[in-house]
């Protein structure tokens, strides 16, 4: 089948999960040889501020899914396409629950953390609430708490803290589903065009909104059971490698 679109997570897929990882030679070779013939994009946990540097070194210039499925944007000029945010009230609720156990919150612009002692009352909504580096003991505990908050998801991502883990906090319809959805309306793409790259839990729903599922070789053995094709791992190009297989090898 002839795909007209990719879109793909970037920490564990595109890039190591290190702060700061950059895409391989292979990879950067292989999305140059790939751009004019389909649509590139990637879909990310990340902020805008944190994906951009990768964006750029990538080359992609269509729109991209940002903070967990919580907004679209241009990622040429930051222009927002569509978003869904969570309310003013929700997110104080979050950070009352959350700020019992030590981590750090950024907020939808933040580019640095607010500590856990230091948190003050939020006015606005927000795209995403990030509560970083949490101990992985307390992370089921506050899980739990959070069911308390009503319209809101928590996925829990990988830390680049070692022994610790993340939790990124979105309004209930700001998946990587429901953006993807709203992605392929804007670019006129339906579902069966699409190849969906990624490795961790937050990229199930990412899943449920394309037409080709790829787990890489380092994804959870849950997105694995998902998938329709399993690639190498990060370290070993596995996005390059889906690139190749799906679209060079196919245009040929």
């Amino acid at each position: 089948m002839q795909y007209k679109a990719l879109i793909f997570d970037l920490d564990g897929t595109a890039i190591d999960t290190k702060q700061n990882a950059s895409p391989s030679k292979r990879l950067l070779e292989t999305i140059a040889h790939a751009n004019d013939k389909v649509i590139l994009a990637c879909a990310t946990g990340r902020s805008f501020g944190n994906a951009q540097r990768v964006l750029l070194e990538m080359g992609i210039t269509h729109p991209c899914i940002i903070f967990g499925g919580s907004q679209i944007l241009n990622p040429q000029t930051g222009e927002v396409l569509w978003k869904k945010e969570i309310a003013a009230k929700q997110v104080n609720k979050i950070v009352s629950l959350c700020k019992e156990y030590p981590c750090d919150f950024y907020f939808t612009d933040d580019m640095e953390p607010t500590h856990y002692h230091e948190v003050a009352t939020r006015i606005k909504p927000e795209s995403i609430v990030y509560v970083k580096d949490i101990k992985i003991q307390y992370v089921p505990i506050m899980l739990k708490k959070l069911e308390q908050v009503s319209g809101v998801v928590a996925h829990v991502t990988n830390s680049w803290v070692e022994g610790c883990k993340d939790l990124h906090i979105t309004h209930v319809d700001a998946t990587k589903k429901n953006a993807l959805q709203q992605w392929l309306k804007l670019l006129n793409l339906k579902k069966e065009n699409v190849i969906a790259v990624g490795d961790s839990g937050n990229d199930i729903p990412l899943f449920e909104s394309a037409g080709l599922k790829v787990a890489m070789g380092n994804s959870t053995e849950d997105l694995k059971s998902k998938a329709d094709f399993v690639t190498k791992n990060v370290e070993n190009d596995g996005l390059a490698y889906v690139i190749e297989k799906y679209i060079l090898q196919e245009s040929d």
